[in-house]
């Protein structure tokens, strides 16, 4: 049977409280939650096991030493590395960042691949106001399994209403897709779902990246050269951003994604020389995984 894992990356574990609360309102529940942090966060355990003494939805922590740099490329392979001992070709890995609360049917549009390798979701950016109003019902109604979001947090019709009304209008925020540009489609890490078999094909994020930005335009750039098969659930895969200041893409990302385009051009090399299978600047003995 094939299992679905969520995986969620923090760099500071702040608004995890909130995304783990979303999750345990899923109406159909992940396998296993894995939490994988970019360096050892005080409090970022204790969230966790927190979370699964509350939901008992199997709950793994992975986190190592903190290195000069944004890693989130690393700290996604990390969490995907915790899983290695059981994880099957065919099941489904579900990525969402450490501040993207979702929506109750969330893995029923995400997680169900329908023949595809790769599902791509969408992130709703919300202003602070309404950042903090989904963050006070989220610990108003604490984790409730039965509730709908639409019962509890009147922002998601609004939400969902003016994401759609967007979308049609076209506004180049939503055209997640560019097509006919060398990096179609690009992929937004905060959340999508992939196949674990594609993902190991191509060695998973790229940990060349250090900084802001772009390891996932670059994995899935990989991905379609490849020839794995994607799919859109951009209306239905609802995923909504609390509000922060937000990171731009460092030179230092761009430059590596701009020697990786020059060397992926047409259906170039989509193997990554330090990915998933061959960590960057780090040991095995580094990554501590704690299952709970």
């Amino acid at each position: 049977m094939k299992k679905c894992f969520y995986i969620i990356t923090t760099h500071d574990g702040k608004e995890l409280p909130c995304v783990l609360q979303a999750v345990a309102r899923l109406h159909d529940l992940p396998s296993t939650v894995v939490v994988s942090s970019d360096g050892m966060i005080d409090g970022v355990e204790a969230k966790v096991l927190d979370f699964n003494k509350r939901t008992k939805i199997r709950s793994i922590y992975a986190s190592r030493a903190a290195r000069v740099g944004a890693r989130r490329a690393q700290t996604r392979n990390n969490a995907v590395r915790a899983l290695l001992p059981e994880i099957k070709a065919n099941d489904t890995l579900v990525f969402i960042d450490g501040d993207i609360v979702v929506h109750p049917d969330h893995k029923k549009h995400i997680a169900a691949l329908n023949g595809a390798d790769v599902v791509l979701g969408y992130v709703l950016r919300l202003n602070p106001e309404r950042s903090n109003c989904l963050r006070a019902a989220l610990h108003k109604e604490g984790i409730c399994f039965s509730a709908t979001f639409s019962e509890h947090i009147p922002l998601l019709h609004y939400a969902l209403k003016i994401r759609t009304q967007m979308l049609i209008a076209g506004i180049r925020d939503f055209t997640k897709l560019p097509l006919g540009r060398p990096w179609w489609p690009s992929l937004a890490s905060g959340n999508f779902a992939v196949r674990y078999g594609a993902f190991q094909d191509v060695n998973g994020f790229n940990e060349e990246y250090i900084g802001w930005g772009l390891e996932d335009a670059d994995l899935g750039r990989r991905l379609l050269n490849a020839k794995f098969r994607f799919r859109s659930a951009i209306i239905s895969g609802a995923g909504f951003h609390l509000w922060h200041p937000s990171n731009q893409a460092t030179p230092a990302t761009v430059a590596q994604f701009s020697r990786s385009v020059d060397a992926k051009n047409g259906d170039g090399p989509c193997f990554s020389r330090y990915g998933l299978m061959s960590p960057f600047e780090q040991d095995a003995s580094e990554l501590l995984v704690q299952y709970f």
